[in-house]
């Protein structure tokens, strides 16, 4: 039978074989910016002292609207790791529907982006 590895576990393996290899690129404009599968882990590594801070914990609802960028992807993971759940909402979506996710997810924390903010300060007021 397999041995049963937590998600925290299979990062560290990947992360330990693949180090020094790209594990995501973002493109804008001239740039490129690399995070190399070993910052990957470093990052995912931070997100339990970064919940904590935040008074977020095993079992709470996040809900995240963003554009798709490796710092999503991090964050993703970086919940799994802390069995917080994760509400993905399509950046697309209108603010009703978002009005109606946040009703029924009772989340304790939204993660987005400056191009969004103003989107949830209006919904929250």
């Amino acid at each position: 039978m397999d041995q049963f590895r937590t998600i925290e576990q299979i990062i560290l393996e990947t992360s330990s074989q693949y180090s020094e290899l790209p594990a995501f690129s973002l493109k804008t404009g001239f740039r490129t910016k690399t995070y190399l599968y070993k910052e990957v882990y470093d990052f995912v590594r931070k997100f339990p002292n970064f919940f904590a801070k935040h008074h977020l914990k095993t079992g709470d609802k996040i809900i995240v609207l963003s554009l798709n960028r490796p710092e999503y992807s991090m964050l993703i993971l970086g919940a799994l790791v802390c069995g917080i759940t994760l509400v993905p909402i399509d950046y697309r979506t209108n603010r009703e529907t978002i009005s109606k996710f946040i009703k029924a997810t009772q989340p304790k924390a939204v993660f987005t982006t400056q191009l969004f903010k103003r989107l949830f300060q209006k919904i929250f007021k």
